[in-house]
C-alpha cells in the first residue's frame, strides 16, 4: 500500500485543505549511512534509502516520493542554544602553592605575609623552653632558618622585581589572587521536537487504518529503530538529513525519542478499538556539539554560522487557497481514500449485511405522521 505524499495533514474538510497545509510545517527526512571520508570529520553521511524502502516494504508499505514528509504541528517550534564555557585558567593552580594548614596559621598567627608568620613563631618558641627542649632544642634554629630564607628571598625579589616580593610572600602566607576566567569550551544544543498528529478519518473501515494509522507508523518507527540482520543481535538506526525550509537544516542528526500516544490526548478510540488519532512525538539531536563560524572554512558536514543563516533565507512555496488544488493532488489524507471507494466514508465492515433498525412499516408510519401534521 502506498502512503500519502505529506504524513500527518488532517483530514479534507469544507475549509481550504490548502490553507490547511500553508499553516502547518512539513519536515523532510532521508534516512542515511555514514560514509568515511578524510578529515577530522571523520564521516560524511550517504543517502539509504533502498535499504528503508525494502524494510518498510516488509511490512507492505511503500512511499508515493522521497524524501519522507511529515507535518508537524506548530506547537513547540525548534530552538537553539549557543553557549560558553569559562573557567579557571592554570595560573590559579600555580598560585595556590600553600598548603591549607599554612594558611591556617597565618591566620591563627594574625599575619598578613610569611615573614611576619615565622617571627611570631619564634618569639611563641623562644618563650616556652620547655617545648623547645622536648624536640631536642632544634625547633628554634629551624625557624630562624626559615625566617632567614624567606627574608632574603623576598629581599631579592624585591631587589629585581618591583612588589614581587610582598607578593610572594603574601601568597607564602595563605593570600590569594582573582586572575580572570578564560574560554573552555562552545556548545551548540538545538533542541528539536515534533508532534505529528495521525488521523484516521473512518476507523471502522481497515483499509483507512492501515493507510494513515499503521502505515504511517510503520514509516515513522523504521527512521529510529536498531537494525538486524539475523532476527537476534540488532545494530545502529539510520543517521538522517532532517530539513524543514526556512527553519533549519539538520546534517548529520539522529533521532534520540520516538513517543506514541494512541489516541492522542483526546483518547479518542473507537468502538472497534481502532485508533481514531495517534500522536508521535519525535526528538532529533545533532552528532556535533559546536557550530562554527569560519573565516575561509565552511563545511557541509557540520553545522557552520553559513549554513545556519542560509537556511533562514528560504521559503516554502504557499499553496493557492482558492479551490482545492491540494484535494486534486490527494495531497490530502482522505480526498485520495474518498475518490478511489466513495463507499467508506458511509459503509464500516461491520455494517455490510446488518438489516435497518427501523422497518418499512414503521417507516411508513413516521412518513405519514411528518407530512400530515402541521408545521409549527
Amino acid at each position: 500500500m502506498q502512503l500519502q505524499k505529506i504524513i500527518g495533514l488532517p483530514p479534507s474538510t469544507y475549509i481550504s485543505d490548502s490553507l490547511m497545509l500553508n499553516s502547518m510545517p512539513v519536515l523532510e527526512f532521508t534516512p542515511c549511512y555514514p560514509e568515511m571520508e578524510t578529515g577530522l570529520t571523520l564521516f560524511s553521511l550517504k543517502e539509504e534509502w533502498q535499504e528503508y524502502e525494502s524494510l518498510l516494504e516488509k511490512h507492505g508499505f511503500s512511499l508515493s516520493e522521497k524524501p519522507l514528509k511529515l507535518a508537524f504541528l506548530a506547537e513547540n517550534l525548534p530552538a537553539d542554544s549557543f553557549s560558553n564555557d569559562y573557567g579557571e585558567s592554570f595560573l590559579d593552580k600555580l598560585t595556590d602553592v600553600v598548603s591549607s594548614g599554612a594558611a591556617e596559621i597565618s591566620q591563627i598567627f594574625g599575619s598578613r605575609n610569611v615573614k611576619e608568620t615565622y617571627g611570631k613563631i619564634s618569639s611563641i618558641l623562644s618563650k616556652s623552653g620547655g617545648v623547645a627542649g622536648m624536640v631536642g632544642g632544634g625547633m628554634d634554629t629551624a625557624v630562624e632558618q626559615a625566617k632567614s630564607f624567606f627574608e632574603k628571598a623576598e629581599g631579592g625579589f624585591g631587589s629585581r622585581f618591583q612588589g614581587v616580593g610582598d607578593l610572594v610572600s603574601g601568597l607564602l602566607a595563605g593570600a590569594r589572587i582573582d586572575f580572570p576566567q578564560i574560554w573552555k569550551n562552545s556548545v551548540y544544543n538545538p533542541s528539536y521536537s515534533f508532534n505529528i498528529r495521525l488521523f484516521n478519518p473512518n476507523p471502522g473501515n481497515k483499509t483507512a487504518t492501515e493507510k494513515y494509522i499503521i502505515g504511517p507508523l510503520a514509516a515513522i518507527l523504521l527512521l529510529g529503530l536498531p537494525i538486524t540482520e539475523d532476527g537476534s543481535t540488532y545494530n545502529w538506526p539510520f543517521l538522517h538529513k532532517v530539513y524543514c525550509k526556512g527553519l533549519f537544516h539538520m546534517d548529520p542528526a539522529f533521532i534520540t525519542n520516538i513517543t506514541v500516544t494512541k489516541g492522542g490526548e483526546q483518547q479518542l478510540v473507537s468502538y472497534n478499538q481502532r485508533l481514531s488519532i495517534v500522536d508521535v512525538r519525535i526528538d532529533i539531536g545533532s552528532l556535533f556539539g559546536s557550530i562554527l563560524a569560519g573565516k575561509q572554512y565552511e563545511s557541509k558536514n557540520r553545522p557552520t554560522l553559513e549554513n545556519y543563516l542560509n537556511i533562514l533565507k528560504e521559503e516554502r512555496k504557499i499553496e493557492s487557497v482558492r479551490g482545492n488544488p491540494q484535494g486534486s493532488q490527494s495531497s490530502s489524507p482522505t480526498s485520495d481514500l474518498l475518490k478511489t471507494n466513495p463507499s467508506v466514508a458511509r459503509e464500516t465492515e461491520t455494517e455490510k449485511g446488518i438489516s435497518p433498525r427501523v422497518g418499512a412499516s414503521e417507516k411508513g408510519i413516521y412518513d405519514t405522521l411528518k407530512t400530515t401534521q402541521p408545521s409549527i
